[in-house]
């Protein structure tokens, strides 16, 4: 009886110890008992993290790469269509931008089989055909067999003597075969000859069959005959300049503030912990104006990563390029090529971007101040016209440091 007494006490003293947790079980690190196959903070796939999935198992969370490859969230969806014409494309694992053409000839974004205005076929012509294709237009060939507008017709009479009449001379061309005429194609005869030298700066003209008269414009505003591209005194460089004289017979463009690094436009300074995106927006012209330069000072606070980056769009249809410089406030400056490749300029060291077409640039630099403890410096930011028809739509700079 003893016995039974003694081993029942025993049973109920394990059983109480199970029941109260007793022996000092440990917990895995997501408060189960179970070996976790993985620890919560590990890295998996090609951008995840394992998490608990409740007490005794993990997950993996996050793996999935972005759409351009990358782990960044990205601002814009890669096939997006924006812009006119565009759509959204990589620029690198970690950003996307838009690629926008612009539009066609006809105001349309497809393409398009030939260019307005330009010839086809026999003497046609192409013509938009609504706002996403051409047609050639044919128009009817002259009296000659050519595509030229004839000034009279085959076969019609001319001259003085009543015999005469319109020959084909070429496919474009008819003489007359009474060469009795005049000049001007009448029968009195003239004082003088069309095209002859007359006034100050003109030309005799045919005023009809039988009359010449003087066709005299003066001298133009640089003093000389010449007919000048542009007037004097007007705008030019999309409003950064003025045409100016240069000699008698031509214009130049004169900038109103010449573009370089000494006088590049300040944006401003910057600390390096400033998290966000600045804009910045102005125009180039081809032959006018083709290089813009801005410049942006940044200090390099205490404890703070300083990571320079641009990024540059350019107006539909027409490529530019993107440098980026740091000159150190103290000691020799040096610089590593995150988004660009290595480039110099005046002996300061920099990165440029040169993607080729309308693809948006970008450029990305770790500076540092050789022989100093901060990092502080000038950053002069280079906008370079590469290609394009010329247009004074602006360009738009963002910068982040």
């Amino acid at each position: 009886m003893k016995s039974s007494i003694i081993i029942a006490t025993v049973l109920f003293l394990v059983a109480a110890g199970c029941a109260s947790g007793g022996g000092g079980v440990k917990k895995n690190a997501c408060g189960g008992t179970a070996a976790l196959e993985h620890a919560p903070s590990d890295e998996c796939g090609l951008c995840g993290t394992y998490v608990c999935d409740g007490l005794d198992a993990v997950t993996c969370e996050g793996a999935d790469a972005n759409a351009c490859g990358g782990c960044e969230l990205l601002a814009l969806a890669p096939g997006d269509t924006c812009g006119l014409c565009g759509s959204v494309a990589c620029q690198g694992p970690e950003h996307a931008a838009c690629e926008d053409p612009g539009a066609n000839a006809c105001g349309g974004c497809a393409a398009l089989a030939g260019v307005p205005g330009t010839d086809c076929a026999d003497c046609g012509m192409y013509q938009c055909d609504g706002n996403e294709a051409v047609e050639c237009a044919h128009p009817n060939f002259n009296g000659c067999g050519g595509c030229e507008p004839l000034d009279h017709e085959p076969g019609t009479i001319c001259g003085c003597s009543g015999d005469g009449q319109w020959e084909c001379q070429t496919a474009n061309v008819v003489a007359c075969s009474d060469t009795n005429v005049n000049a001007c194609g009448g029968c009195t005869a003239l004082t003088g000859a069309p095209g002859d030298s007359c006034g100050v700066c003109g030309q005799l003209d045919c005023t009809g069959p039988e009359t010449l008269a003087c066709s005299d414009p003066g001298v133009n505003d640089c003093g000389s005959c010449a007919v000048l591209p542009h007037v004097p005194g007007t705008d030019c460089a999309c409003g950064e300049g003025l045409w100016e004289c240069s000699g008698a017979n031509a214009v130049l463009c004169e900038l109103t503030t010449l573009d370089g690094r000494t006088n590049a436009r300040d944006l401003g300074t910057f600390q390096d912990t400033q998290d966000q995106i600045f804009s910045t927006y102005n125009s180039l012209f081809p032959g006018e104006d083709d290089e813009d330069w801005f410049r942006s000072y940044c200090t390099d606070e205490f404890m703070a990563y300083m990571d320079t980056r641009a990024w540059l769009q350019s107006p539909p249809g027409h490529d530019y390029d993107l440098c980026v410089y740091y000159l150190a406030h103290t000691g020799d400056g040096e610089i590593t090529c995150v988004f660009g490749t290595p480039d110099t300029f005046e002996g300061l060291p920099g990165c440029c971007s040169r993607n080729t077409g309308t693809v948006d640039e970008h450029v990305e630099l770790e500076p540092n101040a050789l022989g100093s403890a901060d990092d502080d410096g000038t950053f002069f930011y280079r906008v370079i016209y590469v290609s394009g028809t010329g247009t004074c739509t602006t360009f738009r700079l963002q910068y982040a440091f």
